[in-house]
C-alpha cells in the first residue's frame, strides 16, 4: 500500500501510488456529498456537455451521452483532487 511516510524512497511496487489516487478517488466519486458540492461549486462543466445539452434531444442517446460527459467531468475531478491530496491525510490504506 502506497504510503507517503516513505515516498522519498524508490518505490519497491511500481504503480503503488497510481493505485492509491485511483482508490481515493474511487471513494470520492461514491461520496454523494462530494458529487453534489462539485455541481454547487460549478466545476461541472465542459463544451462538450453543454453542447450536448443544447443539441437534438434523442430519446436514450442523449441520457447516455450527458450522463458519460457528466461522469468524465466528475471522475477527472476525483483524480486531480486524489492526486493532490493523497499524502495529506495517510489513513494507512
Amino acid at each position: 500500500m502506497w504510503n507517503p511516510m516513505t515516498a522519498d524512497e524508490p518505490d519497491p511496487y511500481p504503480g503503488m501510488l497510481e493505485d492509491a489516487i485511483e482508490r481515493r478517488a474511487n471513494r470520492l466519486m461514491d461520496d454523494e456529498d462530494w458529487v453534489a458540492c462539485q455541481f454547487e461549486d460549478g466545476l461541472v462543466s465542459g463544451k462538450g456537455l453543454f453542447k450536448t445539452i443544447a443539441g437534438p434531444y434523442v430519446h436514450g442517446s442523449t441520457h447516455a451521452l450527458i450522463g458519460g460527459l457528466i461522469i468524465d467531468v466528475l471522475w477527472k475531478l476525483a483524480m486531480q483532487q486524489a492526486a493532490d491530496t493523497i499524502d495529506d491525510d495517510y489513513d494507512g490504506e
